[in-house]
């Protein structure tokens, strides 16, 4: 399974209900939350980030760098590159449109989409995709 996960949304209510679901369904995995895509960023490239099995949950629509702008800047960052491979992002959004699920589909980390708002049984779903 994962031993880290991420929940990255400008939303603090919706990261504490996530972080909740995930703690509750499995309380080994170690959860850090993000306000933006950013922040993340900065953490992928720190040396604090050690996981071999790493979760993004991730929101679409942030301030300043929205989720899809988040994707393709982790993508193609030179030193995230070679962590890459250990990273798999789940979306999370209010949004309905196909669009946005097409966008998510052109990134090879992701592995699922969950509407919000979310439910436990979404994010477990999402979570065995590992």
């Amino acid at each position: 399974m994962w031993d880290m996960c991420a929940i990255v949304d400008d939303n603090k209510f919706d990261r504490l209900i996530c972080n909740r679901i995930v703690e509750r369904l499995d309380e080994s995995i170690d959860v850090v939350q993000f306000d933006s895509g950013e922040s993340i960023l900065s953490y992928l490239v720190s040396d604090d980030f050690l996981s071999d099995d790493f979760l993004i949950f991730l929101d679409i629509n942030m301030p300043k760098m929205n989720g899809f702008e988040f994707l393709e800047q982790m993508v193609n960052s030179e030193a995230i590159k070679p962590k890459l491979h250990t990273i798999s992002v789940i979306i999370m959004t209010s949004s309905t449109r196909i669009e946005d699920r097409d966008m998510a589909a052109k990134y090879p980390c992701v592995r699922g989409f969950i509407q919000k708002p979310m439910q436990a049984s979404q994010v477990e779903s999402a979570m065995r995709v590992n």
